[in-house]
């Protein structure tokens, strides 16, 4: 069994998961959260049996998160963490279908196999009286294959697809969030799909279902439209065939270590110059499987350092980072907008991407460093080049020298703070790399024909 614990308190967290006897109870807990909102992406993303949480948290507490869960995944047992003055909450908690609640209290006095243990039979009843259930009211598919209905916008029209319904004897049936499922002959499918399929919307033919619960088989549909449609979705392919074994086969989402390790790669736009290595990465992003919130913060963090980057160098480089991902093709299609505006600024200036990406990675490290002393040689040396190539490689690059370049940064980042900020210019000359507040102000009235003093006082 599966579990998550969401709580606050990082200490209590840890020690939650470090110190219960878990395994002797059949349960292995995949994950933490800090409050409803992170577990809520977790559970969108990952496998979860049972959820321990705190009730009172900050951003979505316990509550909001189980009304939530419980909508979307009601099989998903709650269990409440609580002080005992609680009282109303933990109520309220067991209305929304709680099977129990622990009091603080009792994980100090360490009577933890007696926690896991009236937990884990609690549960283990549920689960037998709705198997007693099933087994009376499920019915086994006794065809070979039948048709699921998908969407992969979250506010998808659907008005259509009640059309569809109204038109095939009622042979479709809504089975999830934006999830239909339907017994029909492939002729009448076909003929469904090409009259009636709206733009975002994929039927897909799902094989080797006979004999299975349908209740199984309904469930293993939902999670694949929540963990793999958004990576499998195409514009032009509004027809697909999937076996049941297929739909199961989920790669569950990386750890948080993990992720942070496949940021910082793409961060680095190592990708950019080397096609073998962006297939690779491209792959292997795919293969995560990771929800859309994650991977949008992800897009959305390559966007920006990317733009970050190249924003002093040439306009036509810049990217828009995307509002919205639709699907995984379109996330593709994005990431080689990037590469090949990389490509093209390489055929302009007459230089290797691999020449391009080690002046990018200077400039990554001059904005990084902005506030600490640098040189040319330095820099150079940490790029692998030699200094000389280095400075002809990087004004032809950036139309600016290595010093005339930094020093414009430094100038336009002390701008920044002078006008949003009311730290002494002192704290401000130290920001920008220099050490002596005179010096500071001499080269920035050069370049601004005014002290620092002046500057502020002009946009205030």
């Amino acid at each position: 069994m599966k579990v998550l614990i969401v709580e606050d308190d990082k200490l209590v967290r840890k020690g939650l998961i470090s110190a219960m006897p878990w395994q002797d109870y059949d349960m292995e807990v995949v994950g933490e959260a800090k409050n409803g909102k992170d577990a809520l992406e977790f559970i969108n993303s990952n496998d979860v049996d049972f959820v321990l949480t705190d009730l009172t948290m900050p951003i979505m507490s316990g509550i909001e998160l189980m009304k939530i869960v419980k909508d979307k995944y009601p099989t998903i047992y709650f269990v409440i963490l609580t002080f005992h003055q609680e009282f109303e909450y933990i109520q309220q908690a067991l209305r929304l279908g709680a099977i129990d609640f622990i009091s603080k209290v009792e994980l100090e006095k360490e009577h933890f196999n007696e926690v896991l243990a009236r937990i884990h039979n609690l549960i283990t009843q549920k689960e037998r009286i709705s198997n007693h259930i099933n087994e009376k009211v499920t019915e086994l598919f006794s065809e070979d294959c039948g048709y699921a209905l998908m969407s992969k916008e979250e506010n998808a029209e659907i008005d259509w697809v009640n059309q569809i319904v109204g038109n095939s004897s009622n042979s479709f049936q809504e089975i999830g969030d934006l999830v239909w499922f339907g017994l029909l002959e492939d002729k009448i499918a076909k003929n469904l799909a090409g009259a009636k399929l709206n733009s975002g919307w994929t039927m897909m033919k799902v094989t080797e279902i006979r004999g299975q619960n349908r209740n199984d088989v309904f469930q293993k549909l939902r999670k694949y439209k929540k963990c793999s449609f958004f990576y499998e979705y195409l514009e032009d392919q509004k027809v697909i065939t999937k076996s049941l074994h297929d739909i199961c086969s989920i790669r569950n989402s990386i750890s948080k270590e993990t992720f942070l390790e496949v940021k910082e790669r793409w961060l680095s736009f190592e990708w950019v110059s080397e096609t073998s290595t962006f297939t690779e990465m491209k792959q292997e992003l795919k293969d995560y499987r990771l929800s859309i919130t994650k991977l949008f913060s992800l897009i959305n963090d390559i966007g920006n350092a990317w733009n970050e980057v190249h924003k002093h160098i040439d306009n036509k480089m810049i990217v828009k980072v995307p509002e919205t991902l639709n699907s995984w093709y379109d996330t593709e299609q994005w990431l080689i907008k990037i590469v090949d505006s990389a490509n093209q600024f390489a055929i302009n200036v007459r230089y290797s991407q691999e020449v391009i990406h080690s002046i990018m990675s200077a400039i990554k490290i001059i904005q990084e460093e902005v506030n600490q002393p640098l040189f040319a040689v330095d820099v150079a040396k940490r790029v692998n080049m030699s200094r000389s190539y280095f400075n002809q490689c990087f004004k032809d690059i950036t139309g600016r020298s290595f010093n005339d370049y930094l020093r414009n940064l430094r100038i336009e980042i002390a701008k920044d703070y002078l006008t949003k900020t009311n730290k002494t210019i002192l704290w401000i000359a130290e920001q920008t790399g220099y050490k002596d507040e005179k010096y500071f102000s001499r080269v920035f009235r050069q370049k601004t024909s005014k002290t620092p003093s002046e500057y502020r006082k002009s946009k205030c």
